[in-house]
């Protein structure tokens, strides 16, 4: 997909094409979600009940592992996963 560039403050000078890894081809990170999503259960007591499906949103697999939550408390543990998330580099 081509996507015209048009940025007059000089931010894009010299870039030519902008690569996207949104399937792991580049960087492979099952290790760093199966080690996030299990930090997140085990903090919670339902390492048991946690089933890791790579690729969808926090939300689903939240909702398998703590079915009753809803509203702000699901937003909640979906924003706690997130800051996991950000801040597993490795």
């Amino acid at each position: 997909m081509t996507l015209p560039l048009d940025l007059d403050d000089g931010r894009t000078a010299g870039i030519e094409a902008v690569l996207f890894d949104m399937d792991g081809t580049i960087v492979d990170s099952v290790e760093a979600t199966e080690r996030i999503w299990t930090t997140w259960a085990a903090d919670r007591g339902v390492l048991d009940r946690l089933r890791i499906d790579h690729g969808r949103p926090a939300e689903y697999t939240i909702r398998t592992a703590m079915p009753h939550l809803e509203g702000a408390a699901l937003e909640e543990a979906v924003a706690e996963q997130r800051v996991l998330e950000a801040a597993d580099l490795d």
